[in-house]
């Protein structure tokens, strides 16, 4: 399978992938109590996320978190991202 970095991934690798999506949904939904934000939830299973003042610092650390560890490949920020967190983007 072909997901959106272009790369081919045998169907356990997509499985994986898809597990630790969940898992991201879950946490944020967690602290979220109870609740994502609609276009946070349909945009990460597409690896894509955004990072605003709007959320929580704790769901902020996870979606950083999240493009850290590969599981998100695009966050799309307003200039919070830039003054508060301190990271490079992996290629």
């Amino acid at each position: 399978m072909r997901l959106l970095d272009g790369k081919h991934y045998s169907d356990e690798e997509t499985k994986v992938k898809l597990n630790q999506k969940e898992e991201l949904y879950k946490a944020l939904k967690e602290e979220g109590d109870g609740k994502v934000c609609p276009l946070l939830s349909r945009s990460i299973i597409f690896e894509v996320a955004y990072h605003n003042s709007v959320l929580t610092s704790a769901e902020r650390k996870l979606i950083e978190e999240a493009f850290l560890d590969g599981i998100l490949k695009c966050i799309c920020c307003a200039s919070t991202l830039a003054a508060g967190v301190n990271f490079q983007p992996k290629e």
